[in-house]
Order: structure tokens, then C-alpha cells, then sequence
């Protein structure tokens, strides 16, 4: 959410139930609101959190979660690239652009249809129009400055915006 514009001044928060009770038996016994229990507690939190220790825990949980993203990413993506190479309907790549591909899949990098040419020995627009061709049957994607990767994700079934 972008920072520096209006606020209501309301905030939603999911709890799970076992906690709100306890918070609300907690609210009872000291004679407030939920609303404000809740309040006081954001409000210590800010104090808190600029405590060096806190901080520092704080950056560990930060690099746990940020990790959790990329093993969680990663493995989705090799999960839903293996359903697409394995659907049904997905038709293999032809018998003249395997040589293509297996060059993009040695190279782990972007590769161009010059690069493509001089290695598996082609013309520039051969190899650029089975770039292109692959690229629209989701076995390449397309990247800024004709350059071409391997798709992967939900890009390799055809899901725009899922690559």
C-alpha cells in the first residue's frame, strides 16, 4: 500500500479466535475497549521496535520470510512447469527446434537469434522467426532487447502474468 495518502483510520484485522478471547477477556478485566487494548498494543510495539534487539530479531524474520518466498517460488514454479510439459493437450516442440531449445537450456542466460544462428548454424532470420514461434507456444519467453529465456510457471502453460 502506497505510503503518504489519507487514511480512515480503521484497520481490519483477522485474528484467530482463541487469541481474540483472550485479548477480549484481557480488555474486560482492565476496564477498555478492544479497540483501545488493540491501540495500546501497536503503540508499545512502535517503542519496541526501536530497541537494537528488536531490530535485529526483526531483520532475521525479515531474511526467514523473504526465503521462505523464493523456496516457496521456486518450487511452485517447478510443479507447474512439470504439469504443463505433462498436459494433455500441450504439443511437444518440433523435431527442428529441440536444438534451440537445449542451446537456451545449456546457456542459463538471455540468448538473441544471432547467438542462436552462429551456434546451432542457421540463418539470423531462421533462428529469430524459431525464437519467436517458440516464444508463442510458450516454451520461450520474450524479454526486452529481443533476448529469449526458457518459460517456466504458469508461463510455460499459457497463463499470462504467471511466469
Amino acid at each position: 500500500m502506497p505510503v503518504g495518502r489519507p487514511r480512515s483510520g480503521r484497520l481490519s484485522l483477522r485474528l484467530p479466535q482463541w487469541l481474540h478471547e483472550e485479548l477480549a477477556q484481557e480488555a474486560y478485566h482492565r476496564n477498555v475497549s478492544l479497540n483501545q487494548l488493540c491501540f495500546e498494543a501497536i503503540v508499545a510495539r512502535r517503542v519496541l521496535v526501536k530497541k537494537p534487539e528488536v531490530q535485529v530479531t526483526l531483520a532475521k524474520l525479515d531474511e526467514r520470510r523473504i526465503g521462505n518466498r523464493k523456496v516457496i517460488s521456486a518450487e511452485l514454479g517447478q510443479t507447474v512447469t512439470k504439469l504443463a510439459a505433462n498436459a494433455a493437450d500441450r504439443k511437444p516442440p518440433r523435431a527442428e527446434d529441440t536444438a534451440i531449445l537445449e542451446l537456451v537450456r545449456k546457456q542459463r542466460r538471455p540468448v538473441t537469434a544471432s547467438e542462436v544462428a552462429k551456434e546451432v548454424g542457421i540463418p539470423v532470420l531462421e533462428a529469430s522467426g524459431a525464437l519467436f514461434r517458440l516464444s508463442l507456444e510458450h516454451f520461450l519467453r520474450r524479454l526486452a532487447g529481443e533476448r529469449y529465456v526458457l518459460e517456466s510457471g504458469g508461463g510455460a502453460m499459457g497463463l499470462p502474468g504467471f511466469g
